[in-house]
């Protein structure tokens, strides 16, 4: 059989590559806490956004991480790039065959140099060599037994995973008028199934996971954020639960009457979409039709803190924020769908828009003093000065 040049060039460099890394790899990272829902850099009006240098490609919607201020990652559904010289060049590690979308990249976040995760709609995956290969990992909430939407490292080795386990249609169920995108299915015996949120926790890096006790709730979890190893939040389609003992025991959150507005729409169409957990005195969720709750007792409870209304101008499309990320009570960001940066230096009570002229896809803070935000116009470093 006849081997192409192309193709024996790609395999060459795969091959180089994974030599080069595989000497770093087996060395002691250091631990690396996962800090997008928790840190940021000064407020909007103390800031200025410098243009690092330009994108491989401009193409799919990207995402960032940085293991520190030179080392990072960047994917957009197709390909995932690293660079070791802060943003200003990229070499890709890894793609995905283009014909394949069902092998698209979701969501992929790395604990260390060599040691990371990857989610796409056929599974979920692992590398230990900087995201050069990766290799399946089993799970309980793998199709078609539940629903895997999202998962939380700690480090490299403390981990959870988040979703729903299909379970028997009950006539509750099937009285319900609505239910989630994919929160029911016909199964090969055409019985119907519907999903019960659930948390799976692993302590050995994804070789076993054990299931976390949670109150019986419908459909799926869908967000998780720790701010330590004690305190946690996780967000479902229908119901907030918050943790206070590193995730062994959860109780379900409370929307008291009278700090709530209690007409709202679809709860489905318009569900939580991004969670920012500061710590046990500050929480913000946001929801798909702009609404901005927030908890001040460690996620037990929570209040309307804007209306829709306030958060999504008239002429505004997609204008809700689909990222959340706080330094402190006072100061954080917010990243809408449209791609509108706001920054707030009061809580989230009000917020400014800190550039009107690009569209950005996706932030990330490595601490408060080094954050990035990347847009197809090219990557960009976030730079403040004292108030």
């Amino acid at each position: 059989m006849e081997v192409s040049k192309k193709t024996t060039s790609r395999a060459l460099y795969y091959v180089v590559l994974l030599v080069a890394t595989s000497t770093a790899c087996n060395q002691v990272s250091r631990k690396l806490q996962p800090t997008a829902d928790g840190a940021s850099i000064r407020g909007a009006g103390f800031v200025t956004l410098r243009k690092i240098g330009d994108l491989p490609e401009k193409n799919g919607w990207f995402s960032i991480q940085f293991e520190d201020k030179q080392r990072g990652w960047l994917a957009n559904g197709l390909n995932l790039w690293r660079t070791t010289d802060g943003g200003r060049n990229w070499n890709v590690i890894y793609k995905v065959d283009e014909h394949e979308f069902v092998e698209r990249i979701d969501k992929v976040f790395f604990v260390n140099s060599c040691k990371g995760w990857m989610l796409r709609p056929s599974g979920f995956y692992r590398t230990i060599d900087q995201g050069i290969t990766w290799a399946a990992v089993t799970t309980p909430l793998d199709y078609p037994k539940g629903s895997l939407v999202s998962f939380y490292f700690s480090n490299d080795k403390d981990g959870w995973i988040v979703g729903g386990l299909y379970h028997p249609k009950s006539l509750k169920d099937f009285l319900r008028e609505s239910h989630p995108n994919e929160a029911v299915i016909t199964r090969q015996d055409n019985s119907r199934a519907v999903l019960q949120a659930s948390i799976f926790r692993t302590y050995d890096g994804g070789e076993t996971w054990h299931e976390c006790s949670i109150p019986s709730v419908s459909y799926r979890i869908i967000l998780i954020n720790f701010s330590d190893s004690d305190h946690g939040v996780i967000v479902g389609d229908e119901d907030v639960m918050s943790t206070e003992d590193g995730g062994k025991n959860w109780r379900l959150s409370i929307f008291p009457k009278e700090c709530n507005d209690q007409n709202r729409e679809n709860i489905y169409e318009y569900g939580p979409i991004a969670l920012s957990f500061l710590d046990r005195h500050g929480g913000w969720l946001s929801y798909k039709d702009g609404r901005l709750a927030k908890s001040t007792d460690g996620g037990h409870s929570w209040c309307d803190l804007l209306q829709p209304q306030e958060v999504w101008a008239p002429d505004e499309q997609n204008a809700f924020f689909q990222k959340l990320y706080f330094t402190d009570t006072l100061n954080g960001w917010g990243l809408k769908a449209n791609g509108s940066l706001f920054g707030t230096e009061n809580g989230g009570v009000t917020w400014v828009n800190v550039d009107t002229s690009i569209r950005y896809d996706d932030l990330f803070f490595l601490n408060k003093e080094y954050g990035w935000s990347v847009s197809k116009e090219g990557l960009f470093q976030f730079e403040g000065r004292a108030p």
